[in-house]
C-alpha cells in the first residue's frame, strides 16, 4: 500500500486497564482493600488503511474489539503505541471521527431531524474542530440530506419512540455521516436487529461507503457480516485482542445478498470461521456437559 494512499494508521497500540473488583463490581478493589487486576485488552495493534476502504474486525465477545474502538476513536488513550489520522496523532473525540454504537443513544426529547444534527451543532459549538461551511443555517439542509439517503426523509419530525430499531440505527448512523468524517467507525452496529432489518442495514452501509466515500472501520462477531462488508477482514484473537490473520476479500464493493449463497463467499466464511474457532476455545468442555446431561436423566429414571 502506498504512503499517499493511507489515510488512517495505528501502530503497534496497546492498551490495558484496571477492572473493577470491588463490591457488586461499582467501585475500585483498593477501596475493600485489594489489589486491582489489571487486564491488558490489546496488544501491539497494527494497521495502515487507504481512503475510501472497509476493514472489518472480528472476533468473540470480550477479546477487545470495542476497547479497541474506542482507542483509535480517541475515547480513551493508549497504553501503548498510537493512532494517527492524515499523519497527525489522534489523543481525543474528532469531527473527522464518526462513531455508530450498537445502542442507538438517540435523544428522546429530540425529533429525528435534530438528532441527525446533533454532533454537527456539538462541533460548530466549540472552538476545536469548527468545520467550514457549517454554520446552523446549514446543519438542516445537511441533516435532511442524509434522512433522505437512509430512507428516513418522512420522518424527519418524529421521535425515536415512534421508530423501529432499525430506523433509530439509521438515525445514528446519519448523525454519525453529519460531519462528513474521513473515518467512520462501527461497533457491533448491527448487533441487536432482526435478520432482514440487519441485512438491509448491511446493503445500506455499502451504499453509503460508496456514495459518501468514506473509510468505514467495523467490529462484529459475526463472520458472515465481516465478509460481506469488509474489503479486509481482520480475525482478532481471544483477550489480549491482537491480529492473527489477514484476508482480502475478492468480492467488488457492488455486493448483494445472493452473494452470500455463493460457493466462494461460503469458502471464505468458512475458513474464518475455523480460524476464529481455534484461536476462541469453547467456554464450556462439551464432554463433561454431555456427561452431566447423562448423569441426570439417569438419576431421573
Amino acid at each position: 500500500m502506498k504512503d499517499v494512499d493511507i489515510i488512517f494508521e495505528a501502530k503497534n497500540v496497546n492498551k490495558t486497564f484496571e477492572s473493577n473488583s470491588g463490591f457488586a463490581g461499582a467501585l475500585p478493589a483498593r477501596l475493600f482493600g485489594k489489589k486491582a487486576k489489571v487486564v491488558k485488552a490489546v496488544q501491539d495493534f497494527s494497521l495502515e488503511v487507504s481512503k475510501g476502504e472497509t476493514i472489518g474486525i472480528v472476533g468473540e465477545s470480550g477479546c477487545g474489539k470495542s476497547t479497541l474502538l474506542s482507542t483509535i476513536g480517541g475515547l480513551e488513550n493508549p497504553t501503548g503505541g498510537k493512532v494517527l489520522l492524515d499523519m497527525e496523532e489522534v489523543s481525543e473525540p474528532t469531527p473527522e471521527i464518526g462513531m455508530v454504537f450498537q445502542k442507538y443513544t438517540l435523544f428522546p426529547w429530540m425529533t429525528v431531524s435534530e438528532n441527525a444534527s446533533f454532533g454537527k451543532r456539538l462541533y460548530c459549538n466549540g472552538a476545536k474542530g469548527r468545520l467550514e461551511n457549517d454554520r446552523p443555517k446549514n446543519l438542516k439542509k445537511r441533516a435532511e440530506k442524509l434522512l433522505e439517503m437512509v430512507g428516513l426523509a418522512e420522518f424527519k419530525n418524529a421521535y425515536s419512540k415512534e421508530l423501529s430499531g432499525g430506523m433509530q440505527q439509521r438515525v445514528a448512523i446519519a448523525r454519525a455521516l453529519a460531519n462528513r468524517p474521513k473515518v467512520l467507525l462501527m461497533d457491533e452496529p448491527f448487533g441487536a436487529l432482526d435478520s432482514q432489518t440487519r441485512e438491509e442495514m448491511q446493503e445500506m452501509i455499502l451504499l453509503l461507503s460508496r456514495v459518501e466515500k468514506t473509510t468505514v472501520l467495523f467490529v462484529t462477531h459475526d463472520v458472515e457480516e465481516a465478509v460481506f462488508l469488509g474489503d479486509r477482514v481482520f480475525v482478532f484473537s481471544a483477550r489480549p485482542g491482537r491480529i492473527i490473520r489477514e484476508e482480502k476479500i475478492p468480492f467488488d464493493k457492488d455486493r448483494k445478498p445472493g452473494l452470500k449463497l455463493s460457493t466462494e463467499f461460503l469458502d471464505l466464511k468458512r475458513s474464518l470461521l475455523e480460524e476464529l474457532h481455534r484461536c476462541h476455545p469453547p467456554s464450556f468442555d462439551r464432554e463433561k456437559l454431555l456427561t452431566a446431561i447423562e448423569k441426570d436423566h439417569r438419576s431421573d429414571s
